[in-house]
C-alpha cells in the first residue's frame, strides 16, 4: 500500500482503545485500522475520494470482505468519541439515506467507523446503495423544486431538501470547504 500523505493519520490512535492504528486499503479508501478492531478512521479526503467516485473493482470490495471476514455485531452504544486529529468530539449522523449505517464524524478530518461499520458500508457500496441513495436526493430535490414553483414550502417533511447524511452532503456540494 502506498504510504498515507497524511503523517497524523498515520499515526493517530484508536478512539476508542487509544491503542495504534495501522494503515490499510480498502479498495480504494485508505484507513488506519485499530489493530485490536474497534474500527478504522478515513480522512474527509479520502472519504470524499471513494464517495464520489464510481466503484469500478467490486471485487476488490469482495476481497476486503473476505479478508476481513464476517461483519461482527457492532457494539449496543459505542457513544460519542473524540476526533483522532483534533480532540473535537464527533457527530454521529447516517453514512447515506438506506444504508443503516451510523457514523462518527469530524467535520474537518474524517471519519471514524466503529467495529463492522466499514464492513456494512463496503457492502451498502458494493450492492449500489450509492446509487440509489443519489437517485433518491435527486427525486427528493425535484419534488422540492416542482412543489415550490406554486407555492412556500414550510420543510419539516422527509421530501424536504435538507442534508440527511454525509454522502448527500457531498453529492450536494462536491467541493471541500476551504
Amino acid at each position: 500500500m502506498a504510504p498515507l500523505r497524511d503523517a497524523a493519520f498515520s499515526t493517530c490512535a484508536c478512539v476508542r482503545c487509544n491503542g495504534p492504528c495501522i494503515n490499510e486499503a480498502v479498495a480504494s479508501l485508505h484507513v488506519a485500522r485499530c489493530v485490536a478492531g474497534c474500527g478504522a478512521f478515513a480522512t474527509m479526503p479520502a472519504m470524499r475520494g471513494f464517495v464520489l467516485e464510481p466503484v469500478t473493482n467490486v471485487s476488490d470490495l469482495a476481497a476486503t470482505l473476505q479478508r476481513w471476514g464476517t461483519r461482527p455485531k457492532p457494539r449496543a452504544n459505542p457513544g460519542y468519541a473524540k476526533c483522532p486529529q483534533c480532540a473535537t468530539l464527533m457527530n454521529r449522523t447516517q453514512f447515506a439515506r438506506g444504508a443503516k449505517i451510523i457514523i462518527d464524524l469530524c467535520l474537518l478530518h474524517g471519519v471514524w467507523f466503529d467495529q463492522g461499520e466499514l464492513t456494512a458500508m463496503i457492502e451498502f457500496v458494493r450492492k449500489g446503495g450509492l446509487v440509489a441513495a443519489k437517485q433518491r436526493i435527486q427525486a427528493s430535490e425535484n419534488r422540492v423544486k416542482a412543489s415550490t414553483r406554486g407555492a412556500i414550502s414550510l420543510g419539516g417533511d422527509s421530501d424536504s431538501a435538507e442534508v440527511w447524511s454525509l454522502f448527500e452532503a457531498m453529492v450536494r456540494n462536491p467541493k471541500p470547504q476551504s
